[in-house]
C-alpha cells in the first residue's frame, strides 16, 4: 500500500484494517471444505429458475463432480449431459472455487471464438463479480485472457489452431465440446503435459454416438445419478425409455416414462397433449409403481451415484485410488426446472416423432431430443436393430390364440416363397382399441388349400386376407379371385400422388402410403381373361419405418405372446434401418438394409399394416396436401 493510498484514509484504524483485508485474502491458507460446500457459502446464482444461493440439494450430481474435480489424483472430468441443465454454471463455480483456493494458470476453451466476447460478459464475469471470495481478486478483462490477482485464465476458440498451441497450463476447461472442431481437443490437452497434476473439466451436451465426447465419456467412470424406489427401495436410472442403445446397453421390462394411449389421450388418432401430460408417470423398473411429476423431488432426494465402467473406479467407489478419468451423464429427466416437467418432456418426444414419420422425414427434433433431452448420443433410433434384444418389450402375457375381448378386427397375410420348394409364410393379428395389437398366430403352408385352411382355422374373413404376388403372379391372382383373398405389392416408390376432390372443380394433391388399382386375371392355358380384381400396392420403405414404430413401441401397442417363436423374432428384425450421407447433396438419407435372408413374416407384417390402415382400423398419418404449382 503506498503512501498516498495511505493518507486517503481519516485515521490509521481504517488503513490497518484495509491492510489487514488484503492479507487475509493474498495469504489466507487454503480452505480444508469440500469444494462443494465452498460453492454454497460463497455462489450465488443470479439467473435461471432459482436464483440466489447456490445449493447442491437441488442438483446433487453437481456435488458429486466438483468432488471429482478437487480430488488429487484425477485428471479429467467429463461431463456428456443434456442441455440447460447447469453444466457451465458448474464449470464456473469450479472455476472461481479454483482462483479462491488453488490459483493457477488456466485456459477456458469454446467451441468458437467469436462467441467468447459474449460468454465473458454475460456469464464468466458476473459469475466472478457476484462471488464474494473471487470478486476483489479480479484485475482486468482483454481479448483473449482475464488477469486476476493471483492466475491468468486464457480465452481460446477450437477453431483456432495456432492460439491453442500457446503457454503451458494446469487447467483447462473445456466449453460446448460438441461444437468442437475434430481434433482440438487432443491438441489442448498437450499444454498440460508440464504439469504432473494437471486438471481438465470438459463439457457439453451429447452429439453423435461414437464422437469425441462420447468416448472420452465411455473411457471415464461413467456414473449415472440413480433414484431409489420409495416403494421397494431399488436403485435404477432416471431412464426415458426401456429398449437397449448405444447408450444403455439392457433392455428391461419395466421403467421409464409411461403414458396413457386411448381416446382420451389419441381421440381418432390424433395426439391431445394436454391430456397425455395429466397421465404422465415415472415407473419403478422392479415393482412397477409410477410416480407423478410432483414427487420427483423426493426421489432427488434420495439420489445417489452409479458407476457403469468397472474399469474407471469412482471417487466414491474407491477415494484413495480412483481412476483418472471421472465421466458423468444426466438428463432432464433429474432437473427441477418448469420446463423439465416429465410431461412437457414426453410431449417433445411426441411431437418430434411425428415430424420424423411425416413427409420429407425430419429427424432434427428427434436427434434433439435425444441429444439434448437425454443428453444421450444419437444414433438412428428409427431403424430395427441389428439383433431382435429390442423386441423382447413387446412380449405380453397371452398364448396363441387367446380370446381377446376387445378384439375389433382380425386380419391374415400370406408371403409366397419358392426357395426350397413352395410355401407360404402367414401372419394372424388382431387389433383392438387404440392402436393396440395382438399376434394370433403365424406358420408356413405347403400349398395355397392349407393356407385357406389356416385362414378358417382363425375364422378370419376373407375381406381381411391378403397375400402377395409378387412371386407366381396370375396362379395368385386367380387363387384371390376363388377365394376372396386380397392382392398386396410392395413398391420401391417413396409415396404416391393422388388426387382429392374438394367440391366445386377444387382438387388437392396429397401423398399416399399406398393405392388402389385392377389388375387382369387370366386363364392359365387359353389367356383368356376372366375377370378384374383389386390389387393394392404399398410404397416399402414408408411402411417399414412405420412398422418399426410399432414394433419399438414408438407409437401403437404391437404385441406377441411371451412364449413367442424365435424363428418370428429372427426374422421381424431381417432388415435394419441405417443412415447415410448423400453423396449429392451432402444430406442424411436413410435406408434399409437386410443382414439376414429371410424376413417373411416381416412382409406379412408389413401387409398387414397397410390393411388396418386402408380399413382405418389404425389412423393414418395427416400428410399435408402439396400446393399446386
Amino acid at each position: 500500500m503506498n503512501d498516498k493510498k495511505f493518507m486517503e484514509f481519516d485515521n490509521w484504524r481504517e488503513a490497518l484494517d484495509e491492510l489487514v483485508d488484503f492479507l487475509s485474502q493474498m495469504c489466507a491458507p487454503p480452505s480444508t471444505a469440500p469444494a462443494w460446500e465452498w460453492c454454497e457459502l460463497h455462489i450465488v446464482v443470479k439467473d435461471g429458475p432459482f436464483k440466489g444461493r447456490w445449493r447442491a440439494q437441488l442438483t446433487p450430481m453437481a456435488k458429486w463432480v466438483l468432488q471429482a474435480c478437487q480430488h488429487p489424483r484425477v485428471r479429467r472430468v467429463v461431463l456428456m449431459v443434456s442441455a440447460q441443465s447447469a453444466k457451465t454454471l458448474l464449470m464456473l463455480m469450479f472455476f472461481n472455487w479454483c482462483v479462491k483456493e488453488d490459483p493457477a494458470d488456466s485456459m477456458w476453451v469454446m467451441a468458437d471464438a467469436d462467441h467468447m466476447g459474449e460468454f465473458v460478459e454475460k456469464r464468466l464475469l458476473p459469475s466472478i463479480e457476484g462471488c464474494d471470495a473471487t470478486a476483489p481478486l479480479l484485475v482486468d478483462a482483454k481479448k483473449g485472457m482475464l488477469k486476476l490477482k493471483n492466475m491468468n485464465l486464457m480465452l481460446r476458440g477450437s477453431n483456432s489452431r495456432a492460439k491453442l498451441q500457446s503457454d503451458p497450463i494446469k487447467r483447462l476447461f473445456c466449453d460446448e465440446r460438441r461444437e468442437w472442431k475434430p481434433g482440438a481437443i487432443d491438441l489442448v490437452r498437450k499444454r498440460t503435459r508440464t504439469f504432473h497434476n494437471s486438471m481438465e473439466l470438459s463439457a457439453g451436451t451429447a452429439g453423435a454416438a461414437g464422437d469425441e465426447l462420447h468416448r472420452d465419456y465411455q473411457e471415464g467412470s461413467q456414473t449415472v445419478p440413480h433414484f431409489s424406489c420409495l416403494k421397494c427401495e431399488h436403485s435404477q436410472p432416471f431412464r426415458f425409455a426401456r429398449e437397449h442403445n448405444c447408450f444403455w446397453v439392457d433392455d428391461r421390462e419395466r421403467g421409464g416414462l409411461v403414458w396413457d394411449m386411448n381416446e382420451t389421450t389419441r381421440p381418432n388418432g390424433i395426439w391431445d397433449y394436454d391430456a397425455v401430460k395429466k397421465t404422465v408417470r415415472l415407473e419403478c423398473e422392479k415393482c412397477g409403481h409410477r410416480y407423478a411429476n410432483s414427487e420427483k423431488y423426493d426421489l432427488i432426494r434420495t439420489m445417489h451415484p452409479s458407476d457403469y465402467n468397472p474399469k474407471m473406479p469412482s471417487v466414491w467407489s474407491n477415494p484413495e485410488n480412483p481412476g483418472e478419468i471421472q465421466s458423468f451423464h444426466w438428463s432432464a429427466l433429474e432437473m427441477i426446472w418448469e420446463t423439465c416437467d416429465w410431461g412437457n418432456i414426453v410431449v417433445e418426444f411426441l411431437k418430434a416423432c411425428e415430424v420424423a414419420k411425416t413427409p420429407p422425414y425430419d429427424v432434427e427434433p428427434l436427434k434433439a431430443f435425444v441429444t439434448e433431452t437425454l443428453g444421450e448420443p444419437w444414433e438412428d433410433r428409427l431403424g430395427v436393430i441389428k439383433d431382435y434384444g429390442f423386441l423382447e418389450t413387446r412380449k405380453r402375457e397371452y398364448a396363441y390364440g387367446d380370446p381377446w375381448g376387445e378384439m375389433q378386427r382380425a386380419f391374415i397375410s400370406a408371403d409366397a416363397q419358392e426357395a426350397g420348394g413352395e410355401h407360404y409364410y402367414w401372419v394372424a393379428r388382431m387389433f383392438g382399441f387404440g392402436a393396440e395389437s395382438r399376434l394370433i398366430a403365424h406358420g408356413k403352408a405347403n400349398t395355397l388349400e392349407e393356407l385357406e385352411e389356416a385362414r378358417k382355422y382363425w375364422k378370419i374373413p376373407t375381406n381381411n386376407a391378403m397375400i402377395d404376388t409378387g412371386y407366381k403372379t396370375q396362379e395368385l391372382y386367380r387363387f384371390a379371385l376363388a377365394h376372396g383373398w386380397k392382392c398386396f405389392k410392395g413398391d420401391s416408390d417413396t409415396f404416391y400422388l393422388k388426387r382429392r376432390d374438394l367440391g366445386n372443380n377444387n382438387y388437392e394433391t396429397y401423398r399416399s402410403i399406398w393405392r388402389k388399382t385392377r389388375v387382369a386375371v387370366y386363364e392359365p392355358e387359353s389367356k383368356r381373361r376372366i375377370a378384374m380384381i383389386p390389387l393394392f400396392t404399398f410404397c416399402d420403405d414408408p411402411t417399414k419405418d412405420m412398422l418399426a414404430d410399432y414394433m419399438k413401441g414408438t407409437i401403437g401397442n404391437w404385441t406377441f405372446p411371451t412364449q413367442i417363436d424365435k424363428n418370428y423374432l429372427e426374422q421381424m428384425s431381417a432388415e435394419r434401418r441405417e443412415e447415410i450421407i448423400s453423396k449429392a447433396t451432402g444430406r442424411v438419407q436413410y435406408i434399409w438394409k437386410r443382414w439376414s435372408r429371410a424376413n417373411h413374416y416381416l412382409d406379412c407384417e408389413k401387409m398387414i399394416l397397410i390393411a388396418a390402415l386402408i380399413t382405418r382400423t389404425i389412423s393414418a398419418r395427416r400428410i399435408k396436401p402439396i400446393p399446386p404449382n
